[in-house]
């Protein structure tokens, strides 16, 4: 706009501080900075294309990996590990989604002591309409160039190898 000032980066002006009081590595501060902040901004998106829909991102990516799952279920404890979230916050996930009549909850077929949660039809059409919601939303990337995305796609595949969540190349 004119006659406003821009507003400056706030990774770089974090960056500037940094590097004025001698803080160690700044580089690597820099890489978790920047994306902690580019996640803040995607899921930001994402957050808004689904508040419509009355859910949230935890809830709309657990019932997704249900959708994607075969025969549509699994065991809260693979939802756990899977998103990276407390069992807990899958629990009462799990306890809103029956509510709603989303999921059911079965138990599961080779240890008694575990239970799987299932999606059932009105679950799988929320997905559908939840993923139609964030592809128009571009998945909070939409802006973002294809040959980007690719970089973007591989560096993080590196960094996500070389910090110990996928095996070795």
């Amino acid at each position: 706009m004119a006659g406003r000032e821009r507003e400056p980066d706030p990774v770089e002006w974090v960056r500037e501080r940094w590097l004025e009081q001698d803080l160690p590595d700044a580089d690597r501060f820099m890489a978790l900075a920047s994306v902690m902040r580019a996640h803040q901004v995607i899921v930001s998106e994402l957050d808004r294309a689904l508040r419509p829909l009355g859910i949230g991102r935890t809830t709309y990516l657990a019932l997704l990996t249900l959708a994607l799952s075969k025969d549509g279920a699994r065991a809260p404890s693979y939802l756990s590990r899977y998103l990276m979230v407390h069992q807990t916050t899958v629990t009462n996930l799990l306890d809103h989604a029956e509510k709603q009549g989303w999921i059911k909850r079965e138990p599961h077929p080779t240890d008694r002591r575990a239970s799987l949660a299932v999606l059932r039809p009105a679950g799988r059409k929320l997905v559908r309409s939840a993923t139609a919601a964030a592809a128009e939303a571009g998945f909070g990337v939409g802006a973002v160039d294809d040959a980007t995305l690719a970089t973007l796609i591989e560096t993080l595949r590196g960094v996500r190898r070389a910090v110990g969540d996928l095996p070795p190349a």
